[in-house]
């Protein structure tokens, strides 16, 4: 067995910088609109509607990962929930004029498919915290997206003027009143980070685990 070179800690620690960046990314556009580019409006949303994709096809991936068909199969079956909700990436990418969403997407179902073909009983592990992640991910997108929506918030930056000078396309909450986009987007993935700090204790919860079996039984 390889003994990693770090600790536990530290190697989560690591793995939620990318959350944490964001989340502080979404805090410092709130107050300050234009302090890390002029149109971080369309790429908060563009963010946070590729998370409720990918958050999305997480539930049937992972519902094809704890079934108890073999790893080829498993791996068909994830490359085709990928190319189908590679439509909706791909419309998203278009409206925004990025495609770095298409990346990012398939980023995230290459890893997936790394956890097929690792096997054994660390994959098993590992698999029940992909499912805890996504139970995580759901919830927090959830209460971020509700709980802005219906408290009131400061606009800070984002004043009436400010939003005229931008004239945004199309209507809706998070165009009429960004400050709850980047509300959300920083509660979510703050959310996120935490989830990351503290995966390495789910994994120990979860080691010798199957998750093939009904409400995560321990094996016999």
């Amino acid at each position: 067995m390889n003994t990693p070179l770090l600790p536990p800690g530290i190697r989560h620690g690591i793995s939620s910088a990318p959350n944490i960046v964001m989340s502080l990314g979404f805090l410092i556009t709130w107050g300050a609109p234009t302090a890390l580019g002029s149109d971080m409006l369309r790429y908060g949303m563009t963010v946070m509607i590729l998370e409720f994709v990918t958050i999305h096809s997480a539930a049937f991936m992972g519902w094809t990962l704890f079934a108890g068909s073999g790893p080829v199969k498993k791996i068909l079956w994830v490359i085709a929930l990928g190319c189908f909700y590679s439509i909706f990436v791909y419309a998203l990418a278009m409206e925004s004029g990025e495609w770095w969403p298409m990346a990012a997407f398939w980023f995230l179902i290459l890893n997936r498919l790394m956890t097929v073909l690792s096997g054994g009983e660390e994959a098993n592990a590992r698999l029940g915290v992909l499912m805890a992640s996504w139970v995580w991910s759901l919830v927090s997108y959830l209460l971020a997206v509700m709980v802005t929506a219906l408290l009131p918030l400061p606009a800070f930056g984002w004043t009436p003027e400010f939003r005229t000078m931008l004239a945004p396309r199309g209507t809706g909450l998070w165009i009429d009143e960004p400050q709850t986009l980047m509300a959300a987007g920083f509660l979510y993935f703050l959310s996120s980070a935490v989830f990351d700090l503290h995966a390495h204790k789910i994994l120990n919860i979860f080691s010798g685990i199957d998750p093939r079996i009904p409400l995560l039984r321990k094996k016999r």
